[in-house]
């Protein structure tokens, strides 16, 4: 089992047994943690993208979805954009796929701006996208910002950067050792 794995199994156990410790529990509140297979669009007020398997929603009314994807999208990382696709009631359902958005440069198409007070038009070069991965939602899981702290914390890309300094630190590093001359022959 890769390390990868291990810290996902890992970060799942966590947030539950997170769940299933917090003070008062009962029954009505395992009820609220429940999986919900849809959530309405028009209630999302953001999402953010935690990692390469979690996408974070947050509804008008606070509350919060962690989408937890059945396998990992490829180049998926925090602040990455990405295109849903919706169903034709505006619901954002489990299987549903969403379009992983790589920026690319500023496109053709500008945006107008006018500046206040001076009437000036000025044009600015909107972003251009290019899609990348296709990738399926999972499943939405209610969740407390305690529950999304502990998913932040315990994910792998954290830790790469300094695995990746590490890996090229020896890579790069001139490496000596010494060595014993043979003895000198007359």
């Amino acid at each position: 089992m890769s390390s990868r794995s291990r810290a996902q199994i890992a970060s799942a156990l966590v947030v539950a047994a997170l769940a299933a410790s917090l003070p008062g529990a009962s029954a009505a509140d395992e009820s609220s943690s429940v999986a919900q297979s849809c959530i309405h669009h028009p209630s999302i007020k953001r999402t953010r993208v935690l990692n390469d398997r979690n996408i974070l929603f947050v509804m008008n009314d606070k509350t919060m979805y962690n989408n937890v994807l059945p396998r990992q999208c490829p180049g998926m990382r925090p602040n990455a954009t990405l295109s849903y696709t919706y169903s034709n009631n505006s619901d954002l359902c489990n299987g549903a796929t969403f379009t992983l958005l790589q920026r690319v440069g500023p496109s053709s198409m500008s945006t107008p701006i006018t500046l206040p007070g001076s009437n000036q038009h000025i044009a600015f070069p909107a972003p251009a996208f290019v899609p990348t991965f296709v990738c399926p939602m999972g499943l939405f899981v209610r969740v407390t910002q305690d529950e999304v702290d502990l998913i932040i914390a315990s994910t792998p890309e954290q830790e790469q950067p300094a695995r990746r300094e590490r890996r090229r630190a020896g890579r790069d590093a001139i490496k000596t050792e010494s060595v014993e001359l043979p003895p000198a022959t007359q």
